[in-house]
């Protein structure tokens, strides 16, 4: 039995190749004979690091049996990747139908160049969607696309990136039935040092408009990756996840959302305005730092047009904003976002 792995690194595919016959390269996808069965899903991942990856196997993408030859190609998850002389190639998805291949290996090809055609009809409608929508506001975009997922930088009037990266991430089993879900990702601030009350500022603020003004029901990721007071990324996540979509279905569901997502950044600029990324300690409130003591429970960060203040122990935070003409007082907690 032959067991081999579909490997995916943004929009390209590793092989290995196998030999070369009339100065035409045969390829295949990383594999290994096996005897033993019980043990065949280790052995498959101990043959992928000689190719220089580490990966995860999720579940079976083809099984065929021919000339009383089994081969099981798995999908997998990969975890890590390095580039070296001895590594398998990794070759453009798009490039899959110009190749040789063993034989056994030719069904689950045919399936993963039917899969690239998918994903590439759902990357046009998307990218014609966030292009058109763009273009009639003036924005300036630039797009990043993956095997299941599509984001859309925006830029601000300054030429730096805008807080929220617009994304689209999907699985399908065909062109009738797609599963999708939306997603803002914020993007790291350029701004030096803890970045806390920007990321819970632009997620909260962004997240009750959507509520309060679009009745979309969405969710606050945080991520935490050095300590219990930063917060170092967050995202806001729609609650719904939309099933059975065509592509043209998938289309629509983005030109709402994406339309969405620009109404809000333009009603967030004139609610709240821009804002400075210097620190001024001069703007805390001594009312509120009494209650949110400075100790190594507590976050509190003050620039020229907002502060914030935490209490990690008490699981609460309070953001203050000053845009010149009217306060803004957000009371939240910390794991859920501003309620």
């Amino acid at each position: 039995m032959i067991i081999a792995a579909v490997i995916r690194h943004e929009n390209q595919i590793l092989l290995q190749q196998k030999s070369e016959i009339n100065n035409q390269i045969i390829w295949e996808l990383p594999n290994c004979e096996i005897t033993d069965v019980d043990n065949q899903i280790n052995l498959l991942v101990e043959k992928c690091k000689t190719l220089n990856v580490t990966i995860e196997t999720t579940d079976i993408f083809f099984d065929n049996e021919s000339n009383n030859q089994r081969c099981i190609v798995y999908n997998t998850e990969l975890r890590s990747l390095s580039y070296s002389s001895n590594s398998g190639c990794w070759i453009d998805a798009k490039d899959l139908k110009n190749l040789s291949f063993s034989k056994q290996f030719d069904g689950a090809i045919s399936k993963l160049v039917h899969e690239y055609d998918i994903i590439n009809s759902i990357h046009r409608e998307i990218e014609k969607v966030v292009i058109d929508g763009s273009e009639a506001l003036g924005i300036k975009i630039e797009l990043m696309t993956s095997y299941n997922y599509f984001n859309v930088f925006v830029h601000n009037d300054y030429g730096s990136y805008c807080p929220f990266i617009f994304s689209v991430d999907y699985e399908f089993e065909s062109e009738d039935d797609i599963r999708a879900i939306n997603s803002w990702h914020i993007t790291r601030m350029f701004a030096d040092g803890d970045k806390t009350d920007l990321y819970v500022l632009y997620a909260n603020m962004m997240s009750i408009l959507l509520k309060c003004t679009f009745h979309k029901n969405v969710y606050v990721n945080y991520l935490n990756l050095f300590g219990p007071l930063e917060i170092n990324a967050a995202s806001i996540i729609f609650n719904e996840i939309h099933k059975n979509l065509t592509v043209n279905d998938l289309k629509q569901v983005v030109e709402e959302i994406y339309s969405l997502y620009t109404f809000c950044m333009f009603l967030f600029e004139n609610l709240i305005g821009s804002f400075s990324l210097i620190r001024d300690d001069a703007k805390f409130n001594l009312q509120y730092l009494k209650y949110f003591k400075d100790n190594e429970c507590c976050n509190n960060f003050s620039r020229e047009e907002h502060q914030y203040y935490s209490d990690c122990e008490k699981g609460i935070s309070l953001l203050v904003i000053d845009n010149g003409t009217r306060y803004y007082i957000l009371i939240g907690y910390l794991n859920g976002g501003i309620q």
